[in-house]
C-alpha cells in the first residue's frame, strides 16, 4: 500500500471516528438532560404535585368543611369558604395540569397521569364542582380549560363524595 493509499484510509478511518463520537456525545446529552429534569418530576413540582395537593386539601378540618359545603353547593356558600374552596381546587387544577404536562413529555407513567385525572374529575362530578368549574374556567389558560373540558364529556366516574365518604356527610 502506498503512502497516499494509507493517507486515505487514515481520513477514512478518522471521519467514522469523529461521527461515531458525536453520536456517543448526542446520546450522552439527552441522556444527562433526562437525569435532570427527573428530580423535579419526583418533587412537589413534579409528578408527586398532585397525590401531595389531595393530602393537603384534607390536612385541616376547615378545609374540609370548606371542600364539603362547596362540593354539594358552591353558589350557596359564604364568601370565606367559596374563597378557601375556590384556593383548594385551584390548587388542584394547578396540579392535574403540571401532571398533563409531564406526562406529554413522557416523564411519566400513562398510569400515574390517569390516576390523577381521575381523581381531579370526580371533584367536577360533583354539584358544587361543576359550579366552581363553569365560574373559574374563564380565568385559566384555554389550553388546561379545552383538556378538562374533553376530559369531564368523555367521563363518567363517581364524585368524589361517593370516594371519600368523608366529603359527603356533615359532621
Amino acid at each position: 500500500m502506498e503512502i497516499q493509499e494509507l493517507g486515505a484510509l487514515g481520513e477514512l478511518v478518522g471521519g467514522v471516528a469523529v461521527i461515531a463520537t458525536l453520536v456517543y456525545l448526542a446520546i450522552q446529552t439527552r441522556h444527562s438532560a433526562n437525569e435532570a429534569r427527573r428530580p423535579s418530576v419526583n418533587s412537589d413540582e413534579g409528578a408527586f404535585r398532585f397525590p401531595m395537593q389531595l393530602c393537603r386539601m384534607t390536612e385541616t378540618p376547615e378545609n374540609v368543611d370548606a371542600l364539603r359545603e362547596g362540593l354539594r353547593d358552591f353558589d350557596s356558600l359564604s364568601p370565606e369558604l367559596a374563597g378557601k374552596f375556590n384556593s383548594l381546587l385551584l390548587g388542584l387544577f394547578v396540579a392535574i395540569v403540571t401532571v398533563l404536562d409531564l406526562y406529554q413529555n413522557n416523564l411519566i407513567p400513562r398510569d400515574e397521569f390517569e390516576a390523577s385525572e381521575r381523581n381531579f374529575l370526580r371533584f367536577l362530578h360533583t354539584p358544587g364542582g361543576r359550579q366552581w368549574w363553569q365560574q373559574s374556567k374563564t380565568l385559566f389558560p384555554s389550553r388546561g380549560v379545552e383538556y378538562v373540558e374533553d376530559a369531564l364529556n368523555k367521563s363518567e366516574l363517581e364524585p368524589i363524595t361517593k370516594i371519600w365518604g368523608f366529603l359527603a356527610t356533615s359532621p
